[in-house]
């Protein structure tokens, strides 16, 4: 999933907060 963020910076911040 790492990558993912790395590629859409903006979803990551949203991604990010769902995994934590």
């Amino acid at each position: 999933m790492g990558k993912v963020f790395a590629l859409s910076g903006e979803d990551a911040s949203q991604e990010d907060n769902l995994i934590r």
